[in-house]
């Protein structure tokens, strides 16, 4: 079990880092790789995602289904008027 922390030296190190902080080039290295893993998705395609979603929702489908019967019964209604 370590009791004392690393030093100053030893988490530059570690971090790859130093003293000044990261070089623009590692910086830029580590920007890139991030970009890479990040799934970034267009406003377009979370809004169709959402809007499929609230169709998978028993209430939705309820409602749509009520919606349709009701119009379908108001224009068979007034069919003969």
């Amino acid at each position: 079990m370590k009791l004392t922390s690393d030093t100053i030296e030893q988490l530059y190190k570690h971090l790859h880092s130093g003293a000044e902080g990261l070089s623009v080039l590692t910086a830029r290295q580590r920007i890139a790789a991030q970009k890479k893993k990040a799934n970034v998705k267009t406003r377009l395609e979370r809004e169709l995602r959402l809007l499929l979603r609230q169709f998978s929702s028993p209430l939705m489908l309820l409602l749509i289904l009520v919606v349709t019967g009701d119009t379908a019964i108001f224009y068979r209604g007034n069919k003969y008027k």
